[in-house]
């Protein structure tokens, strides 16, 4: 979902117009859901929605179709990117390079 209602959405077809109204209700759940529970301990290391690569992707989707101007969406893509940032920066060296990062 996360990386298919940005692609999708975004070619303007008559598919895109119907798929719209429930990939805002997905992307709108999956980004609440990320704000509210990015920092739970386990969270990263139970890889997460939040932490998944194709979250970049649901959060352009947030910011393109979802904020209506308002910055709401704007702030949480902020929020989201800073708490991976400094989570994945906090990680020692070994941990880096013995496990997959959901980051980029």
């Amino acid at each position: 979902m996360l990386y298919g209602c940005n692609g999708m959405v975004s070619e303007g077809s008559t598919n895109s117009k119907e798929a719209k109204p429930h990939c805002d209700v997905v992307i709108r759940y999956i980004v609440n859901y990320c704000l509210m529970h990015m920092n739970d301990t386990m969270a990263l290391e139970n890889h997460q929605v939040c932490w998944d690569r194709g979250m970049n992707s649901g959060l352009e989707y947030a910011v393109k179709y979802l904020d209506g101007g308002t910055g709401i969406m704007l702030k949480a893509q902020s929020d989201i990117t800073a708490t991976k940032d400094n989570a994945i920066n906090a990680l020692s060296r070994e941990t880096q390079t013995y496990r997959p990062l959901y980051h980029q």
